[in-house]
């Protein structure tokens, strides 16, 4: 795989749980679409199970479908800034160093840190028409990073 490849697959990885849910799926649905069982999708979003190309090009398409199919362009959005075109790459290596266990810096330094996050998450929601679908997603991941940030 290039680079490009990895960086990809890397980042559904990561955000493959918000776009899921933006589509309205559960993880039991979406491992049916996939032909897997329900423990290998949440293997791959909590990271316990690399995803390779495969994955992603099935994952891809399963969404792919979903949106021609029920013209779900809320999901595609999602995808596209997740996954294709990242609105905040430093929030992505933000959130990457501190899923790594960042936890060298001062409380000063975390408070910085979660303002940056919080403040890319804002700009990220105001990039975005505001929808039912999206709302609960971008919601999910800033959950999950102030999570990370409590780590």
């Amino acid at each position: 795989m290039t680079s490009t490849d990895d960086e990809l697959v890397s980042r559904l990885q990561v955000h493959l749980s918000t776009i899921r849910k933006a589509a309205g799926w559960s993880g039991e649905r979406l491992a049916n679409e996939l032909g897997i069982t329900k423990q290998t999708v949440s293997s791959l979003e909590t990271g316990k199970t690399q995803m390779t190309k495969m994955h992603y090009l099935a994952i891809r398409a399963v969404f792919n479908n979903e949106i021609a199919v029920s013209g779900n362009e809320d999901l595609a959005k999602i995808i596209q800034l997740f996954v294709d075109q990242p609105v905040a790459p430093k929030l992505e290596k933000m959130q990457n160093a501190l899923k790594e266990g960042d936890e060298k810096g001062t409380q000063q330094e975390a408070a910085t840190k979660q303002s940056a996050i919080v403040g890319a998450t804002a700009l990220t929601a105001a990039l975005i028409p505001a929808s039912s679908a999206l709302i609960p997603a971008l919601g999910s991941l800033a959950y999950q990073l102030a999570k990370s940030i409590k780590k």
